[in-house]
């Protein structure tokens, strides 16, 4: 059914169901916020940057070998 304002009844009812025992009214699920601090953990910081830095290591070696076939051709 529709109000005299033109909103459905089950717009209006959606809306005004809130959650109380969280914060802003939104009902969070615990398996997500357990996914959250684990992608912000600490172990996963200290793998990306392990990564990283791996890539970086990479990347030198490729330089390096680029300028000695440089030089090599020169």
């Amino acid at each position: 059914t529709t109000s005299e304002s033109g909103v459905s009844d089950l717009e209006t009812s959606m809306t005004d169901i809130r959650c109380t025992c969280c914060p802003y009214g939104y009902h969070l699920d615990t398996d997500f916020v357990k996914f959250l601090d684990d992608m912000y953990g600490s172990d996963v910081l200290r793998t990306l940057k392990k990564i990283e830095r791996k890539r970086h290591d990479v990347r030198s070696r490729l330089i390096n070998e680029q300028q000695v076939l440089k030089l090599l051709q020169d």
